[in-house]
């Protein structure tokens, strides 16, 4: 779809980032920069930690994005991909339009991040769904996980789907704007296993991709595997490999994770994204 040859390409990463822990920008920039992007971050919040610690301090940077705005478009610049995750509140979420409309970006990722485990996060609420409705229509590529799935077609929030509920889902996730989109990290009941579901809605695939759990909760990884795909996509990776690629190494990183008793391995699994290493299981269904 895209290879940059001549340089890199250029990512808009509209993001949260975090002194401490390993999610957002902490992972996206180093993902993204070994599978050869230059990363533009365009930090939405500055916290201490990720929400995974206790009591993190929040700085809102929406008047920021709006300033940085300003100065890059005296600047005369282009940029292959808009790439979004965290944004604070409906405001942030017209900000990241201005971003698309002023740079006309040829590739579109949106990691709708609303919420997990059957409900909005902590300051979410349907306004904020609404709203990532809007950003999402303009998405060539999106890999929410269940929660939010199911958040953005206003079903009932759950945690557990099966082949047949995802590949509904897909279709009519599909149909609100991107081609390409993925369910992320659905459990099997026992917790053995993690599948991602994926569509392609120009080809008419659907996949499955499967590959064993661990029990440790580990944050960052939806990120992790949103920032392969991005990447991948980027030098051309078809959507089904890089699905692959993403959930092979996002295993790696937390099978390490998980022997170490640390949070999310990302440095030491690099070798296995950069080797195209692939640990997972891929189906059509």
């Amino acid at each position: 779809m895209f290879v940059y040859e001549q340089h890199a390409a250029k990512v808009m990463a509209m993001h949260d980032m975090c002194s401490y822990g390993r999610s957002s920008l902490t992972v996206v920039e180093p993902v993204l920069s070994v599978l050869g992007c230059q990363v533009c971050p365009l930090p939405t919040a500055l916290l201490s930690a990720h929400f995974g610690f206790p009591g993190p301090t929040v700085l809102n940077l929406g008047d920021e994005l709006k300033k940085i705005l300003e100065h890059w478009k005296t600047l005369n610049l282009h940029f292959e991909c808009f790439y979004s995750g965290y944004l604070a509140s409906p405001e942030q979420v017209d900000i990241a339009k201005d971003y698309i409309k002023e740079f006309s970006p040829q590739f579109i990722f949106v990691d709708p991040v609303l919420g997990d485990g059957g409900q909005y996060y902590p300051g979410f609420d349907e306004k904020q769904g609404d709203a990532m409705r809007r950003l999402f229509s303009l998405a060539h590529m999106s890999s929410p996980n269940v929660t939010e799935a199911c958040l953005l077609l206003e079903e009932r929030p759950r945690v557990f789907i099966d082949t047949a509920t995802a590949k509904d889902f897909l279709a009519r996730l599909c149909a609100m704007g991107p081609a390409k989109l993925c369910i992320t990290g659905v459990p099997s009941p026992d917790g053995q296993t993690l599948t991602s579901y994926g569509y392609d809605s120009k080809e008419g695939h659907y996949y499955k991709v499967t590959s064993s759990g661990v029990p440790l909760n580990l944050h960052g990884t939806g990120d992790s595997f949103a920032s392969v795909l991005v990447g991948l996509t980027l030098q051309g990776i078809s959507f089904d490999r890089a699905m692959l690629r993403a959930a092979g190494y996002l295993n790696k990183a937390a099978q390490l994770a998980y022997e170490r008793q640390e949070e999310l391995c990302i440095e030491e699994a690099f070798p296995s994204l950069i080797a195209g290493t692939e640990s997972a299981m891929l189906e059509f269904i």
